[in-house]
């Protein structure tokens, strides 16, 4: 496999870990037959204990997991979905909810979900767990997809493709990251419920982004350059990647090259600002500016 493949893999193991720690809290046992107390069957994932990783008061915590319960999860994440051995030799290091520790099964039930609930292909799910395994040891997947589809009124594909596109979504916290956040967008951009879904359905990485340090400033940004706050949020609302690009790397620079060349700063201006690549914003630089001379002479 690639080595930015490996990279991106083990990026998500060590983010989702981060995040983990504010997960929610609520945990519903699995029954005797295998289900969970949801209104779709599975409502949250938690291991039996006697397959879970104990805590021993010699060793800590993990010192007695079950090697035949690891090396079978091994099998079945390589099979099934074409982990390589580099993928587990991370999950193996990584702690907080591996899908290695799960009890024999747990793991193929949660595949098993994640592709009825979301209408997945084989590979579609497999490129799922491989950006984030950490998605098959968390205890509250079901849950989140109820919130996600309810809050944001997503229809069954809609939710399918958010996923797909941010697996890391399972990885913040509903009630202090993802409900803010949301909240936030929808009173300053005056959203309602409808249009926020549509807003984060174009941009779901959004979801994981810092109000103080991120949305506001970029935000703040485009409404500054373009001295009309209505125009700047209906221009945002319409292209939310706009807020996904870099204050410091690439839009202030940019701002100040358009100012000091005397290029009048509209919304088409503003959007060739941040979405051009190096080559065609320096391209498309110099033709502004070959275009206001040729007026001028």
């Amino acid at each position: 496999m690639p080595q930015n493949c490996v990279a991106i893999f083990c990026a998500g193991i060590i983010a989702c870990v981060l995040a983990q720690a504010q997960s929610f809290n609520h945990v519903a046992v699995r029954d005797r037959a295998g289900r969970y107390g949801c209104r779709h069957s599975h409502a949250f994932w938690l291991p039996s204990r006697s397959t879970r990783i104990r805590c021993s008061s010699r060793t800590g915590w993990g010192s007695r997991t079950d090697d035949a319960v690891i090396e079978y999860n091994k099998k079945y994440c390589r099979e099934e979905l074409g982990f390589t051995e580099k993928m587990l030799d991370a999950l193996s290091l990584s702690s907080g909810g591996s899908c290695l520790t799960q009890e024999i099964g747990v793991v193929e039930e949660r595949v098993n979900f994640l592709r009825t609930r979301l209408d997945l292909k084989k590979s579609e799910i497999q490129k799922l767990a491989q950006r984030q395994p950490t998605l098959l040891g968390l205890n509250n997947v079901a849950q989140k997809l109820d919130y996600l589809e309810t809050r944001l009124l997503l229809d069954k594909s809609s939710l399918r493709k958010l996923i797909i596109r941010f697996p890391n979504v399972f990885c913040y916290n509903v009630e202090t990251k993802i409900e803010p956040t949301l909240n936030w967008l929808q009173q300053r951009l005056d959203l309602d419920d409808a249009a926020l879904g549509k807003m984060i359905q174009r941009l779901p990485s959004l979801l994981g982004y810092n109000v103080e340090t991120n949305i506001e400033p970029t935000l703040n940004f485009y409404i500054q350059a373009l001295g009309n706050e209505k125009e700047a949020l209906a221009l945002v609302i319409h292209y939310p990647s706009l807020i996904s690009y870099s204050l410091t790397k690439r839009l202030e620079p940019r701002l100040r090259e358009v100012q000091d060349a005397g290029i009048d700063i509209d919304t088409a201006c503003l959007t060739r600002l941040a979405k051009y690549t190096h080559e065609r914003w320096h391209v498309s630089l110099a033709s502004q500016m070959n275009k206001m001379n040729k007026v001028e002479n």
